[in-house]
């Protein structure tokens, strides 16, 4: 520890501003050697205009504090705080917390000696005035809070701090995400130590007294609040949406991909990483020695800088697979495999569901025909230990795993072994003591074809199995081994609810050979099609307008063809609102059949879009009127609707006398490629008299025009 190497963020700011002065100025000279301090504040503090506030913001300059003004609670202002600095440690105060003179010297000497990333000060309320409580012989007089899950006030390695997430940022956990971030310390088995005494003290404020009654309810809040943090065993937090901008952020993950020539697979592997719900990650392509540069060109034109590209002389799956693990710069491993697609949620559930004791996650998966896309899952039983090992060797799939970086990088695939090598370094880490959990979910569509290691070498697969589960049981008797094969037969599966629900869903994740993908985006269809980033996939639009207040109710945008690398492109485009209607295609004909009857014209194939095209805008928009007619006809007691199919407006006169006594009025257009489209318009009238009114006027100006009226 030295000087210029931490950062000091106060959470929170005196609510008097000539306090705030005083404290600020407090930590100034507290914390001496401190590169800078950041306070957190809201924008009503900071716009705040009297003579006082001019005063404090002239001394934030003068000690060249930065301010980190926060978004929803102070919690995601410190998270941004500390990502922000550019020091090993910080010191954070929470609440108004006025640390101990000697407290920088107390924090240096405790990391010297022990050498703890975290370091904990004694928190104590004031009896009085907080400044009179630091001076000496102070400290007797005020009250300790002995539980360290209440202390506000903390020093902790930044790289630590970030790589849990830091506080959470959900709503539901309000005053208690410092709680739920000390109790995800402990669970993370975060080397501590809590110092106390009169050097190493940070008083706060005592509270105004309260009726007995008020202080009850707190305390059955503050129970309830435990309960619910409690409730949560996961260890990491804000893995979807951080308030941390993303290049601040370091990856949490590696993707460890071994690959040998398989460009086109390696493509939808990598495509389906891409496509994560959690975004912070690295993916380590070692190539084994391929044949043909096929690899490096997909990476190339993926042109993601979160993947790095290996190419390594042959030396074996295991050696590839070690060399990833040595290239790997995150606490956690995703294994992944170079013709395996990813589910979107994997990274997010292999993460959210490693909690105390367990250091390992696996989970269950879902096999698919390379050629037709049938459907097969796996489950996998609840854990991964010597009982289940002993009742039929099973072990955790190994494109589920997500496991600790330093404990593949200790045991290491074995290099002698062609296959089976997941389960026997799984194995030999549950011999070791490493705890494997089952998340309780599908991680992933595993390809099956003629040219995965476990078709072309099972025999290699089968010794390898077999030698595994010989290591798991080498020291163990015949009666214990039988004790251990009842258990493991004992040992239950997971309970994942609606499977054939769930497979029907994973078809989206299919190959592109094998299906055809149409997504639905509802909203601002302009801005959502830029997000999208695919002009050339709209095959439908709808947009709904009120005509008397100049304003959209409602547009949805059709895009067909959706690809994988699109998913991806949605997803890095922050596009993750949108349905799916998925079609499984299958695979092109056979081979022996003569593929000149295919052969067509592009005036036909044009004409064919065209009549294709016109009939989904029909559609479209008579569901589109159909649901806009029942909305509208329930507004009025007596109502009338007069429905025009035709877009063409007539003079200003007649639309005036159309819009004059209409409730409502509405023009629905929709739009498809090859330029077609159709619109319809509408007018809620309050009754069947006026209603009737208008349509005569229409019908004696155009004998031909398509109105009809509607009524309840």
């Amino acid at each position: 520890m030295s000087a210029q190497n931490y950062s000091v963020i106060a959470g929170k700011l005196p609510n008097n501003v000539d306090t705030s002065i005083e404290y600020l100025q407090h930590l100034s000279n507290t914390f001496p050697g401190a590169k800078r301090i950041y306070v957190v504040m809201t924008e009503t503090q900071l716009i705040s205009k009297d003579a006082s506030s001019e005063v404090l913001a002239s001394l934030i300059d003068s000690l060249q504090i930065q301010i980190i003004l926060s978004r929803n609670s102070i919690w995601d202002g410190i998270n941004r705080a500390v990502a922000t600095s550019d020091t090993e440690h910080i010191v954070i105060l929470e609440r108004e917390m006025w640390p101990a003179y000697g407290i920088e010297q107390a924090w240096f000497r405790e990391a010297r000696q022990s050498g703890v990333s975290l370091v904990y000060f004694e928190k104590r309320q004031a009896y009085d005035d907080v400044a009179s409580h630091l001076i000496a012989g102070s400290y007797a007089r005020s009250t300790p809070e002995l539980d360290f899950l209440s202390s506000n006030a903390f020093a902790v390695d930044r790289k630590i701090f970030l790589d849990l997430r830091g506080y959470d940022e959900r709503t539901p956990y309000g005053d208690y995400s410092d709680i739920d971030l000390r109790v995800r310390f402990k669970r993370a088995r975060i080397n501590m130590t809590q110092l106390k005494g009169p050097d190493s003290v940070a008083y706060f404020p005592a509270p105004a007294r309260q009726a007995s009654t008020n202080l009850e309810m707190e305390l059955s809040s503050e129970k309830a609040w435990l309960a619910k943090v409690n409730m949560d065993k996961s260890i990491y937090r804000n893995l979807v949406d951080w308030s941390v901008p993303v290049d601040e952020r370091t990856p949490l993950v590696s993707v460890a991909i071994a690959t040998k020539d398989r460009g086109p697979m390696l493509a939808d592997s990598l495509h389906s990483v891409l496509y994560q719900t959690f975004q912070d990650f690295e993916v380590i392509v070692v190539d084994d020695g391929s044949s043909d540069d096929s690899a490096q060109r997909v990476v190339e034109q993926i042109n993601d800088n979160r993947i790095r590209y290996i190419y390594q002389k042959p030396a074996g799956i295991s050696a590839a697979r070690n060399r990833a693990a040595d290239e790997a710069i995150s606490p956690y491993t995703a294994v992944h495999d170079d013709d395996d697609i990813m589910l979107p949620e994997r990274l997010e559930i292999g993460l959210n569901s490693i909690t105390s004791p367990f250091q390992a996650t696996f989970g269950g998966w879902v096999n698919f025909g390379d050629g037709n896309g049938q459907m097969q899952e796996f489950y996998g039983k609840l854990v991964f230990d010597s009982k289940v090992n002993a009742h039929n060797g099973q072990g955790p799939g190994h494109a589920t795993w997500t496991v600790p970086t330093k404990l593949i990088q200790q045991f290491r695939y074995d290099e002698r072994l062609s296959a089976s090598v997941d389960h026997n370094l799984a194995t030999r880490m549950e011999i070791a003591g490493v705890e494997w959990v089952h998340s309780g979910h599908f991680m992933y569509l595993r390809r099956v074809h003629d040219s995965q290691v476990t078709a072309l070498d099972s025999g290699g697969q089968k010794v390898g199995h077999v030698l595994s589960r010989y290591l798991s049981n080498v020291s163990t008797s015949p009666a214990q081994l039988d004790e251990l094969r009842a258990a493991g037969k004992a040992t239950t599966y997971p309970r994942i609810s609606n499977v054939s629900e769930r497979l029907s869903a994973f078809r989206a994740y299919l190959p592109d050979k094998l299906v055809n993908r149409r997504v639905k985006i509802v909203g601002n269809t302009q801005n959502l099609q830029f997000d999208a980033d695919v002009p050339d996939k709209m095959a439908l639009l709808i947009e709904d307008r009120d005509i008397l207040n100049n304003r959209n109710m409602y547009e949805c945008a059709i895009l067909d063809n959706i690809l994988l690398r699109d998913i991806a492109t949605f997803r890095r485009r922050g596009l993750t609102k949108y349905s799916w209607q998925v079609e499984l295609t299958g695979i092109v004909p056979n081979e022996d059949q003569d593929e000149t009857i295919f052969a067509a014209s592009e005036l036909d194939i044009e004409l064919y879009g065209i009549e294709l095209s016109e009939g989904r805008v029909r559609k479209a928009l008579k569901e589109r009127v159909s649901s806009v007619t029942e909305l509208l006809l329930s507004k009025s007691s007596e109502p009338s609707l007069l429905v025009i199919e035709n877009d063409e407006p007539y003079s200003n006169w007649v639309e005036t006398e159309l819009s004059r006594d209409a409730l409502q009025a509405r023009r629905i257009l929709a739009a498809g490629e090859f330029g077609t489209r159709s619109a319809t318009r509408m007018y809620l009238y309050q009754s069947a008299s006026m209603g009737m009114r208008v349509l005569a006027r229409i019908t004696d100006l155009d004998k031909a025009a398509s109105a009809t009226l509607v009524t309840r």
